[in-house]
């Protein structure tokens, strides 16, 4: 072997070397993990005032005295076309109810259909009082979850 080989050979060797080595005192790099991306989405700060949040066919309204503190509500259309919504942050319980409003003009029968939630723990949806003003289905409700009519 000639030496311009064996200069090329240890020029392999020591780049492979050297990008294989790391320092051990560097520091883990964050990994980024993606947000879910949704179809229509609204979020806002709301406390004791009340409030409302808007997002497509959905009106989300708190009324003053429902919480006693501000939270960041979110409401997200989970699949695009469909009326499954997610109501945000998970779980928030409110001390009087607030008002889900589903404008149903899209549907052929709005008259029909019925507010429901569903139960992680049963995997079912559970049917709510429900009441219909036109196009408009709603009902109160007391606490987040994923939400939909049917």
């Amino acid at each position: 072997m000639s030496r311009r080989h064996i200069g090329l050979w240890v020029g392999v060797v020591l780049g492979v070397a050297l990008v294989g080595c790391r320092s051990y005192d560097a520091q883990p790099t964050a990994v980024q993990q993606k947000a879910p991306s949704y179809c229509l989405s609204d979020g806002a700060d709301i406390g004791s005032d009340g409030g409302s949040l808007n997002c497509g066919p959905y009106t989300l309204t708190v009324p003053a005295g429902a919480l006693s503190y501000t939270a960041h509500l979110t409401m997200d259309q989970e699949t695009c076309g469909e009326w499954p919504v997610v109501l945000g942050p998970e779980g928030t319980q409110f001390m009087t109810p607030v008002r889900l409003d589903f404008d149903a003009s899209s549907e052929p029968n709005p008259a029909a259909m019925t507010v429901a939630w569903w139960n992680p723990s049963t995997s079912q949806w559970v049917d709510q009082a429900t009441s219909h003003d036109g196009d408009v289905v709603s009902a109160n409700i007391s606490h987040f979850s994923r939400w939909v009519i049917n």
